[in-house]
């Protein structure tokens, strides 16, 4: 099985109906951090085709999404601080 690697993935999309696509997207690969902040565990393959989802989507001259590559990673939440409200453990994920 290929490994797998943590990503921050976050996007600032202008428009309402490419924002609500782009959150139905980006929340079937991965967890919600904050309202725009997902984090998901990709391997190569479901990068690639995230990336290429990502790119149908986005404007490229009003809209941005960040992939931040954050290794591989046991448990991702090694490498959070987190101030104020706690934060939710996040589960392993799981792609058939």
């Amino acid at each position: 099985m290929a490994a797998r690697r943590q990503y921050l993935v976050m996007y600032d999309v202008s428009d309402p109906k490419r924002l609500r696509r782009m959150d139905r997207l980006i929340s079937g690969y991965g967890y919600r951090i904050q309202y725009s902040v997902f984090l998901c565990s990709l391997s190569g393959t479901l990068k690639a085709e995230l990336e290429n989802e990502i790119r149908q989507i986005i404007h490229w001259k009003a809209d941005q999404c960040c992939l931040i590559d954050l290794g591989e990673l046991d448990d991702p939440l090694d490498s959070f601080l987190v101030l104020g409200r706690p934060f939710i453990k996040i589960p392993k994920i799981t792609f058939l």
